[in-house]
């Protein structure tokens, strides 16, 4: 009875209607086979439309992931150039500065500076900054950084000074964890957690006493963004980034510490706000007693090669040199994109 009402059922079926030509001790198995064949090419509607969905919803383009890519992303090349990614911004601005410090003083009397060194409010200010992955991954997944970081302010214009570098600072950091989170980790509000490094810096300004300053830092850094689900592809693309890196500084002996009240200054983190319209980029970090903005705009709309920038900063710490020091500049100049 069964097979008479499936029969029946799916009797307009080719697969069915050839199942009765077979001799009878066949008939069965052609049924079932039929039977099987049915099912598999007419699944229930709601996988279908779960299949249809897979489909039509394509993965987000998540800045985060671009900044920070795994190794089957970084590019197929035995050039060691070619590994190198950005890190921070590269820039050449024109800096005009408000109050330049020419008396540079810490609470360790050695790194006090005596005679006064005339510094001129104008000059260049550059900064390079890359960071490339080392040869070494982790089974779960994570990868290994280095960067490099260097900033530079230039006397340019101090000709009666023979135009010296006033203060450059290199930072070297390893980041020995860095992780990429995926679509499955619940969101901070609107934001969405993408990564979390946690690394150790050290940075310096290469000087002999009484100018000579440095600090080591240990840091965690989680970095989220923000999904704008009417971002186009191209010209009218956004994406906004939210970074919070609190840290602890490495306690020096007190005779060899340059500058034992920095973190006075600097804090024990920052947080840093990215904010991309198409090929311009915005973005403002923020320390306890320090703010600095950033924003730049393509020269050209087909070379995606140069940018104009211009670059605010007020408050303690623009430089090693002027931890303890509250600067007031306003820079303008180019930087490559970022």
């Amino acid at each position: 009875m069964l097979l008479l009402l499936s029969t029946n059922a799916y009797s307009a079926d080719p697969g069915w209607l050839a199942c009765r030509n077979e001799p009878s001790e066949r008939q069965l198995a052609c049924y079932q086979q039929a039977t099987d064949q049915y099912l598999t090419d007419n699944r229930p509607m709601e996988k279908k439309a779960e299949a249809a969905a897979e489909v039509s919803t394509p993965n987000y383009d998540w800045k985060t992931d671009r900044l920070w890519p795994l190794p089957q992303e970084m590019p197929d090349t035995r050039r060691l150039a070619n590994t190198f990614l950005q890190y921070k911004q590269n820039y050449l601005l024109a800096d005009l500065m408000r109050n330049p410090n020419e008396t540079p003083n810490s609470p360790n009397p050695l790194n006090n500076v005596l005679t006064p060194s005339p510094a001129k409010g104008e000059e260049l200010k550059f900064q390079i900054s890359l960071k490339g992955q080392l040869p070494l991954s982790w089974p779960w997944g994570d990868t290994l950084w280095f960067t490099y970081t260097q900033q530079s302010h230039w006397q340019a214009f101090n000709g009666n000074n023979s135009r010296p570098f006033r203060e450059t600072n290199y930072m070297p950091e390893l980041i020995f964890l860095s992780h990429r989170f995926d679509d499955r980790v619940p969101t901070l509000g609107a934001l969405t957690p993408r990564l979390l490094n946690l690394s150790y810096i050290h940075q310096s300004n290469g000087e002999t006493l009484p100018e000579s300053r440095s600090w080591n830092r240990l840091t965690a850094q989680i970095g989220s963004e923000y999904r704008f689900k009417d971002s186009e592809l191209g010209a009218q693309e956004k994406k906004l980034t939210v970074t919070i890196r609190p840290w602890w500084r490495i306690p020096e002996d007190g005779k060899d510490d340059d500058n034992p009240d920095i973190t006075k200054y600097m804090g024990h983190g920052d947080l840093e706000i990215g904010y991309w319209h198409g090929r311009q980029f915005m973005t403002a970090v923020l320390r306890s007693r320090a703010v600095q903005l950033d924003w730049s705009y393509p020269l050209s709309a087909e070379l995606n090669a140069l940018n104009f920038h211009l670059q605010y900063f007020n408050g303690y710490g623009e430089s090693l040199i002027d931890y303890n020091h509250k600067l007031h500049s306003f820079g303008i100049g180019f930087s490559l994109p970022y």
